[in-house]
Formats: C-alpha cells, sequence, structure tokens
C-alpha cells in the first residue's frame, strides 16, 4: 500500500497504490494519467507537504528512481514556438523544419496543458451556470455547465462537464443539508458552484471538480426572474386580467390539470365526494414536475376551456422552489391570464406564492381547499338564495298585508256601493213589475177574446169535415165489401184443384225421403265398426279423436285405439313407412 512521489518540473508525479485515495488526490487538483497509472497535481508547497505527509504515512516517500529522460519544454518555450510557427516571416526555413521534427506528442502536449491549468487555477474558483443532463450514479453526480453564447441565440450554448463526488457530496449535504442540496441540483437551474478546474487528458476536456455551492444565488436567481415577470404582466395588466371574470354560481364542469394518479387528483375528487358533488369533473392528466410541463399544462388551459367547463382547477402536491418553478413560467402565466375561464391555483404547501397563483382567479393551498372552495360555491349561492328568499318572503307579506288592508276597504265601499245599487235596482224592479202585470192582464183579456173566437171557428169548420168523412168512408166501405167478396167466391173455386196438387207433391217428397233415408240407413251400416271390432280389428285415432294415418305419427306420440268393451291409450316407440310401388300408383 505504499505510495511514492517526486517532483518533475511544475508538477508532483505520485505512484503506488493510490486508489483509496483517489478523492485526496482530485481535491488537490490532481490528474490520474492511465498509461502511466499515475497521478499528476501542481507543484505548490502546500500540495506538496500533504504528498509527503500522506506517502509517510503508508510507508512511502519520495522516489528514488531519476526523472524520465524526456526532456519537454516550459510552458513559455511551447507558447513563443507556437507564437514563432504563426508568423511565418519571422522564422527561417531550418527553424520551422526543427519545429516540425521536434514537435510534441499528444501526451506531452496534454501534459503541458494540464500544467498550463493548474498553475492558472492553483485554486478554487466560483462559476455561474446552469446545470443541465444531471445523472446520479454511485460515485457521485454527473453534469454539464452551460451558459449562452455572446450574441447567440437562445439554443446557443457553451457546455463544460463537471462532477460532484460523493465523499464532496456528503459535505456538501451535512453542510447545507440534504434537502437543499437535492432541490438545487436540478436541470434548468442556474446555479454559482465553487470548483476545481482540471484536464481530463485522455480526452482533451475540461473538466469541473465541484468544492462547493451557494444557495442564496440560485434562490435570489429565481426571484430576480418572479419578479421581472411579475413586472411584465403587471405592465400589461395580465395581473388582473383572470380575477375579471365572473365565477358561474353552479359550476357543474370542473376542469382538472393534474398528474395522472397522484395524491393531489384523488384528494381533490375525494373531497368533492365527500360532499356528493353534483357535477362532473373532466380530468386531464399532465406533468406537473420537469420540463414537459409549461407544454402540457398551456395545452391542458387550451383544451379544457374548448370543452365549455365552468372552472378549471390546476393543482399537485407539495414541493420546493425549485420544483414549482415551472409554475413561475412565463408560457403557464401567459396561458392563465387569457384563459376565458376563471382558474383555481392550488399548487403545494409552501409559503411562497408562485406567478400563476399570483395572477389566478383564486389561490388555495392544497387540493382538498381547491374543491372546498367549488362546494363553497354552491354554498354561498345556496345562502344567497335562501337570504333573498326570506327578502322575497317578508316583502311578498308585506306587500299581502297592504293588499288585504286594501282589499278590505274596498270591499266595504262595494257592500255600500252595492246596496244602494241594489235599493235602486229593487225600486225600478217593482216599478217594472207593475207596469208588466198590467200589459199581462190587458194582453191576456185580448187573448181570451181571440181565442173563444177561434174556438167557435175551429167547432164550426170540423163539424162540417166530419160529416164530409162520414159520407165518404160510407161509399168506400159498400164498395170495398163487394170487391171482397167477388175475390174470396174466386178463391173457393181455386182450393179443390189446389188440394189435389199440393197432396201429390207431399206424397212424392216423401217417397223422396224415405228412399234417402233407406241410403243413409246403409251407409250407416257399412261405417259401423262394430261387426269389425267383433272380427279383430280396431280403429285408431289421435288425442283430438281424428284417423290419423302413417305420415302423420311422430315417435313419442300417443294413440287411442277402440274395442268393443273398452278404450285403449297407446305410445308411438317406433314406426316404419311402407314404400309404395310405383307401377300401382
Amino acid at each position: 500500500m505504499s505510495v511514492y512521489f517526486q517532483e518533475e518540473d511544475q508538477s508532483i508525479i505520485v505512484r503506488g497504490k493510490t486508489y483509496p485515495y483517489r478523492d485526496l488526490m482530485r481535491s488537490l487538483g490532481g490528474e490520474y494519467v492511465a498509461a502511466e497509472k499515475t497521478w499528476m497535481l501542481p507543484l505548490n508547497t502546500s500540495n506538496l507537504e500533504r504528498i509527503a505527509e500522506l506517502c509517510k504515512s503508508v510507508g512511502g516517500g519520495r522516489s528514488k528512481d531519476p526523472p524520465p529522460p524526456q526532456v519537454t519544454p516550459t510552458p513559455a518555450t511551447v507558447l513563443s514556438t507556437a507564437s514563432t510557427a504563426a508568423v511565418g516571416s519571422e522564422a527561417t526555413p531550418s527553424q520551422l523544419a526543427e519545429t516540425t521534427l521536434d514537435g510534441l506528442t499528444i501526451s506531452e502536449l496534454m501534459q503541458k496543458v494540464q500544467l498550463v491549468i493548474a498553475q492558472g487555477f492553483p485554486r478554487s474558483v466560483w462559476v455561474l451556470g446552469e446545470i443541465q443532463n444531471i445523472k446520479l450514479h454511485a460515485s457521485g453526480i454527473y453534469f454539464q455547465l452551460a451558459d449562452f453564447k455572446d450574441g447567440g441565440s437562445r439554443s446557443a450554448t457553451l457546455t463544460v462537464n463537471a462532477t460532484l463526488w460523493r465523499s464532496q457530496l456528503a459535505d456538501l449535504q451535512r453542510k447545507h443539508g440534504a434537502p437543499l442540496v437535492k432541490e438545487l441540483l436540478q436541470d434548468g437551474l442556474r446555479v454559482r458552484l465553487l470548483v476545481d478546474v482540471t484536464l481530463y487528458r485522455d480526452r482533451g476536456q475540461i473538466s469541473l471538480q465541484v468544492q462547493g455551492l451557494d444557495p442564496q444565488y440560485t434562490k435570489g436567481s429565481l426571484a430576480l426572474a418572479r419578479e421581472k415577470l411579475l413586472r411584465e404582466l403587471r405592465a400589461k395588466g395580465l395581473d388582473r386580467q383572470n380575477k375579471s371574470l365572473s365565477l358561474p354560481a353552479f359550476p357543474l364542469r370542473i376542469g382538472l390539470i393534474s398528474a395522472p394518479e397522484s395524491r393531489a387528483q384523488s384528494d381533490f375528487i375525494d373531497q368533492l365526494q365527500l360532499y356528493k358533488y353534483p357535477g362532473e369533473v373532466i380530468f386531464y392528466p399532465s406533468q406537473m414536475q420537469g420540463e414537459k410541463t409549461l407544454e402540457e399544462v398551456v395545452r391542458g388551459i387550451k383544451t379544457l376551456s374548448e370543452a365549455a367547463c365552468d372552472v378549471i382547477v390546476i393543482t399537485r402536491g407539495g414541493g420546493s422552489a425549485a420544483d414549482l418553478r415551472w409554475f413561475d413560467s412565463a408560457e403557464i402565466a401567459y396561458a392563465i391570464a387569457q384563459c376565458p375561464l376563471p382558474v383555481v391555483a392550488a399548487i403545494g404547501h409552501h409559503e411562497d406564492v408562485c406567478i400563476a397563483e399570483e395572477i389566478c382567479w383564486q389561490r388555495e393551498k392544497t387540493p382538498t381547499a381547491a374543491a372546498d372552495f367549488i362546494i363553497s360555491l354552491f354554498q354561498g349561492t345556496r345562502q344567497r338564495l335562501d337570504q333573498l328568499g326570506l327578502i322575497l318572503s317578508q316583502k311578498l307579506e308585506e306587500r299581502i298585508r297592504i293588499q288585504t288592508s286594501s282589499l278590505q276597504n274596498l270591499r266595504e265601499k262595494i257592500l255600500i256601493l252595492s246596496q244602494r245599487v241594489l235599493t235602486t235596482y229593487r225600486q225600478h224592479q217593482v216599478q217594472l213589475a207593475t207596469g208588466l202585470e198590467m200589459q199581462v192582464e190587458r194582453r191576456w183579456v185580448q187573448a181570451t177574446g181571440r181565442l173563444q173566437n177561434l174556438s167557435q171557428d175551429l167547432a164550426q169548420r170540423t163539424t162540417l169535415r166530419l160529416q164530409n168523412q162520414e159520407s165518404r168512408c160510407e161509399q168506400l166501405s159498400g164498395h170495398l165489401q163487394l170487391r171482397v167478396q167477388g175475390r174470396l167466391q174466386s178463391e173457393f173455386q181455386k182450393l179443390p184443384a189446389l188440394h189435389l196438387s199440393l197432396k201429390g207433391q207431399v206424397q212424392q217428397a216423401y217417397f223422396l225421403a224415405a228412399r234417402q233415408l233407406n241410403e243413409w240407413e246403409k251407409a250407416l251400416l257399412q261405417r259401423d265398426p262394430k261387426p269389425w271390432m267383433e272380427q279383430g280389428w280396431t280403429q285408431l285415432s289421435n288425442d283430438e279423436g281424428r284417423v290419423v294415418r302413417g305420415a302423420q305419427l311422430r315417435i313419442g306420440g300417443t294413440l287411442r285405439a277402440r274395442l268393443p268393451d273398452a278404450l285403449l291409450e297407446l305410445q308411438i316407440i317406433d314406426k316404419q313407412t311402407k314404400t309404395q310401388d310405383k307401377d300401382h300408383d
């Protein structure tokens, strides 16, 4: 387990069993050279003392091996050579040829670049950048720090690899707390990190070894961006635009934007079901954390607005400021401000209020509180209706009282007037009755005289008419009597001939009937089954008493067989159809 070191130019070369001490080597700005299985550290007093102490503690020390025979130029020489080669007018052909023949190998170049970096950054420095492509491994956290190119678009960035080793991560977690470190180390956050600048020689890439972080910088950066966006929204009047919308008295169609199968979704719906919410919840699943949050939440607001909802609820569970930073974005803020429906935001239990909650119609802390707010709209409407009903009832009672009083006064006036009118009518009626009675008596006398005259005239005419009719009836009676007597004599003369004719017809009909009866008797005797039954024959019939044929029989059916002294019921077990001869047919 011995470790040895030696000084070489501006570097400290460490060899031996260095694997257990790799974290210490990295903290001192060391770079592992895999081809030579050595560590190369910047040469300074501090590093020399610590490496000497380490080697002594494990039974090693300064290496006795001579330095490699290869002589490498100093950084100043490298720079002067490069500058001389770049200016061809000042270099002779012999110098160019010598430079080309005596050029650096890639390994030598990387070694010198590493030395320049170690000398240029002897201590840790603070760097600013945005975390991208962060990945967690057992050995530590790997990510890239990015910054925008000067004069370039938002998509043009400069990136450098950074590493936070497990041992250093533990130190940061002890110093700042594990939750805060986890909150700050996320994709998309701009951070201020204390790093050691090193060169990864195998790929020729600069690498940053994270030694510390500044939590206040990230929080301040998020706060500045939030305040800038709020000022922009207020300048355009968008911070009050959604709040100016009217809430429906009965929101029976709620648009819900939340993560699918999340606790926030279930809490919101369960709370509505607890109060027996009578409406419909239209759920739009959306990612509530990560890069897709912006796109999916904005699309959800647009989709639910087109679905004719009454109100939109955006909710998620609790989270840190970094987790909720997506709701401080301009995309979601403008989508809420321009939404034609009232938006209720319940985005976590955090004390800080995000921009989405600032500009929405109503802010609630939890999904349950958002559901309670929806229910409170129904309850508030019901209370207003109860109050309006009470006011209406009071006004109706007052109106009824006034109308009742008016009706009572009107009733009394009508009663007095009606009595006056009735008295007047009664007097007029008496006068009319007296005049009518006199007219009736006069008319009666006149009618009685006319009736007596008409009665006498009618009696005279009736008597004369009766006399004429009696005379005519006597004449007709004599004439009719003579005609009837002549007709009777004529008919009596025809009776003997009719008697003989009728007698002959009756005898002929009798003979025909007797012959028909004889034929019917013979036919009945031929059809009488009794003689056949006495010889052993019988007749088969179905349940209805009809004679059956073979084609009508079915297996399992019943038949009736009549005997001279009994009636049998038979069941068909099998049947055989007799094939008829075609020639016979």
